[in-house]
């Protein structure tokens, strides 16, 4: 399976055009994923370690960029540079 999906990646990567393609719509679908958690209660938000102010951040990034990897990321960051706590 994963040689399927790993030629099927480097053949759409082949076609001109399309693997650029195929990353802004996998990328317009991650920001609307995202946007999707704006609906959420921050209790929620809270427990799955992500803030609202991080969410709408994620959701403005450019195409480009996807925004649930960016979300992820900026998440992980902040959590390791919260202070232990020992309590």
């Amino acid at each position: 399976m994963n040689d399927y999906a790993l030629h099927q990646a480097q053949f759409s990567e082949s076609l001109p055009g399309y693997g650029v393609l195929s990353r802004l719509v996998h990328n317009w679908q991650a920001r609307r994923n995202v946007r999707q958690l704006l609906k959420l209660d921050d209790h929620l938000l809270r427990d799955m370690g992500v803030t609202r102010s991080e969410i709408i951040w994620a959701a403005n990034q450019p195409l480009s960029v996807n925004a649930v990897l960016a979300l992820e990321e900026r998440s992980t960051n902040r959590h390791r540079h919260l202070p232990l706590d020992h309590g």
